[in-house]
């Protein structure tokens, strides 16, 4: 085998491990060093992000509260089908306790315009890379949109659904929460 030949097949086998380290770290995204994610809202998973209005709003406003907690963007196809559904049942919801909140990717006039557009009555907050951070933390590995959390009235995560959610799927997590105390 000549010289070159034989960096040709370590560039190659540098490549293809290289492209397997992604795959793998994409796909099977396991750190057994990695911190726990967190499986309720607490202090080390609380977070704070600004809203539409440029306030600074606290997810420990909404404890007590079934929190249904959205992650989308404008630009996001899924997104924009699923929220009038969310709208439906925040006015259906709210007065027994039930919460949304909308975490949007995208920069602050986009989000604002689009918010005014639909007339969306529930909190969204502008999340750019702390809301991807935020997403990943509470289990959206792949980074995709929409992804919703759902929260019982203690904080505890009980549900997650990567794509777009049907109002009788979220309904159907949501109702049984509203009971409890």
């Amino acid at each position: 085998m000549t010289k070159e030949q034989r960096l040709l097949v370590i560039f190659v086998l540098v490549v293809i491990s290289g492209g397997l380290g992604m795959f793998t770290s994409h796909y099977f995204p396991w750190n057994p060093s990695a911190p726990p994610r967190p499986s309720s809202l607490n202090q080390s998973s609380d977070f704070s992000l600004l809203d539409t209005s440029g306030q600074m709003r606290h997810s420990n406003e909404w404890h007590g509260k079934v929190l249904l907690l959205n992650f989308w963007a404008p630009w996001c196809p899924p997104c924009r089908k699923e929220i009038p559904g969310f709208i439906s049942l925040y006015k259906s919801y709210r007065e027994q306790g039930l919460m949304i909140v909308g975490v949007a990717l995208d920069e602050p006039e986009e989000v604002r315009h689009f918010v005014s557009n639909l007339h969306i009555d529930y909190p969204n907050l502008i999340g750019n890379d702390a809301g991807s951070d935020l997403a990943d933390r509470f289990g959206n590995n792949s980074g995709s949109l929409p992804y919703t959390v759902i929260f019982d009235r203690g904080g505890k995560l009980v549900y997650r659904h990567l794509g777009e959610l049907s109002v009788a799927d979220a309904e159907a997590v949501i109702r049984p929460l509203l009971t409890q105390h």
